[in-house]
């Protein structure tokens, strides 16, 4: 009682209240998804991290490609791929800087960003790779494709990469003095050199 009870909206008011809501919404969305014109960070270096292996290997191809670079790829699965990017030099026998990124899966996001981050700077600028000054560069994006893809140190055999370092006749010169160390780490092989994926208990 007292109370006056409102009229409701008229239908156009309404139908133009909402088409602007919408625009609106719409704009904002656009300006979202645009693609800035230079990067937003501060420090720009942030900009060479990617946010997962796939968008991180396209734009390793594309940067070797605007650097000059020759690109050859190794196919570990239909999906994963190794790539090497080669800068070659003027010389008959040069000197060759490697780099290699992602050997242990979860820290490739550095090394693939260190890798883009030198082909834009030698695209730009060519005087400044080493290939002017007669060294050949090969960067390797991706040694463990499998563990950059699913966040991971280990392969898709679930080795450690950076573990796994010696030939089969090192482990038996090791063994043969009666190591302890080597005994360990036979008494434990199954759980450095597991034969399938590992799998967290918790994601």
């Amino acid at each position: 009682p007292g109370h006056t009870i409102p009229q409701a909206m008229p239908r156009t008011v309404l139908a133009r209240t909402v088409l602007a809501l919408a625009a609106a919404a719409f704009a904002v969305l656009y300006t979202t998804l645009e693609a800035p014109a230079s990067c937003p960070h501060d420090p720009p270096e942030s900009c060479f991290f990617s946010e997962a292996y796939a968008p991180a290997r396209a734009r390793f191809r594309e940067a070797a490609a605007l650097a000059g670079a020759t690109l050859h790829q190794l196919n570990i699965t239909a999906d994963l791929t190794i790539d090497v990017a080669v800068i070659p030099a003027n010389a008959a026998t040069p000197p060759t800087l490697v780099h290699m990124s992602g050997t242990h899966g979860v820290e490739a996001h550095a090394g693939s960003a260190v890798q883009l981050a030198l082909l834009k700077r030698w695209a730009d600028a060519p005087a400044d790779a080493p290939s002017s000054r007669g060294v050949r560069v090969v960067l390797v994006h991706a040694v463990n494709p499998h563990g950059f893809h699913c966040g991971r140190r280990w392969n898709e055999q679930g080795v450690d990469l950076n573990r796994n370092l010696l030939a089969e006749r090192e482990f038996a010169a090791l063994s043969e003095g009666g190591s302890e160390r080597a005994a360990l780490y036979d008494e434990h092989e199954w759980l450095w050199n597991m034969d399938q994926a590992w799998t967290p208990l918790f994601d």
